[in-house]
C-alpha cells in the first residue's frame, strides 16, 4: 500500500503544507496534493485527510470517556492534548 507523505503537516489557511527542514537551513514547505508528488502519495494523502473527520469522531469518544484529564502522562491524555491543538484551544 503507498505510504502518505511524512509529516510534520501544517495548515496554511486551507492547504495542507508537508513542514520539513531545508538542509541548508529555513524549511522546504509543498502541498501534500502537490502534481510534483508521486501519484500513489497523493492518493494515499487524500485518504488519510478523507478520513480525518471519523478520526476526530473516535478521538472524541476516546477522551471523553477518561477521567485523568492530562494528569497521568497516558496516550488518552496524549489524545487529549492533540484533540485540542485540532479544535485551536490555545491558538
Amino acid at each position: 500500500m503507498p505510504q502518505h507523505t511524512p509529516g510534520p503537516w501544517i495548515a496554511r489557511g486551507e492547504i495542507v503544507m508537508a513542514h520539513r527542514p531545508h538542509p541548508v537551513g529555513g524549511y522546504n514547505e509543498e502541498s501534500v496534493l502537490s502534481a510534483a508528488r508521486p501519484w500513489n502519495e497523493r492518493l494515499a494523502n487524500a485518504r488519510l485527510i478523507a478520513a480525518a473527520p471519523e478520526m476526530l469522531r473516535l478521538l472524541q469518544q476516546t477522551v471523553a470517556g477518561h477521567a485523568m484529564h492530562g494528569q497521568c502522562g497516558c496516550g488518552v491524555c496524549d489524545a487529549r492534548t492533540l484533540l485540542a491543538k485540532i479544535e485551536g484551544v490555545g491558538d
